[in-house]
């Protein structure tokens, strides 16, 4: 689990340089499958998954996903030390799945020369450090306190999110997971019954959210 802070002006932001492929990959799936429950994003991310594992021919990508609009986009995760023109070109010549957005997920700071290679590729971007950062700041409070939690510690979760009180934001699985323990007296663990319509209509309107 990845715990120093990056030096920064300004919000600080993860850790991600000390991930290493594997914990990189595993946060990704994590943030996309948060990003799927992401109030008001247009389009949503509806679907995503990890495209094989390591050792299968992954035709170039690492994950990839479906949104509400449609359209598509894989994910590819590059821990190392620098991304520069070069490495990208190479990446995207070797993808060799179709969609319409392609993502380098990078783990250090994006520097002008592979922005500017981005420009070269048509529905290429790249989310590096800092928009890491940002996508998990966009979450709400629950989400993004379980995701930090999870991959970085409570430590690193304190000074990265910008709520102070984000301790008091526990999510479902925690607040919950107790009282859905086997052996318990008093428990959560049977089906609810009754006002089946009042609860269709929730779910409806919180899917439409």
């Amino acid at each position: 689990m990845a715990g120093a802070l990056q030096p920064e002006a300004g919000p600080p932001l993860l850790p991600t340089p000390e991930l290493t492929w594997d914990e990189l990959e595993s946060f990704l799936d994590s943030l996309l499958e948060r990003l799927q429950r992401l109030p008001g994003a247009n389009p949503r991310l509806t679907s995503s998954y990890r495209h094989g594992r390591r050792g299968d021919d992954q035709e170039g990508i690492d994950h990839y996903g479906t949104y509400d609009d449609g359209s598509t986009s894989t994910w590819q995760c590059r821990a190392r030390e620098s991304l520069g023109s070069a490495a990208i070109k190479e990446i995207v010549r070797e993808t060799e799945v179709e969609a319409d957005r392609h993502v380098i997920v990078f783990v250090r700071r994006a520097g002008a020369p592979a922005r500017k290679e981005m420009r070269e590729h048509t529905g290429w971007e790249i989310w590096d450090q800092r928009d890491l950062t940002n996508k998990v700041r966009s979450l709400p409070t629950h989400e993004a306190r379980a995701l930090l939690d999870a991959h970085f510690g409570g430590g690193v979760r304190r000074i990265v999110l910008p709520a102070a009180d984000s301790d008091a934001f526990i999510g479902l699985d925690d607040h919950f997971g107790p009282l859905l323990t086997q052996g318990r007296i008093f428990h959560h663990r049977t089906d609810l019954l009754g006002r089946s319509d009042v609860l269709g209509q929730l779910s409806e309107a919180l899917r439409a959210c």
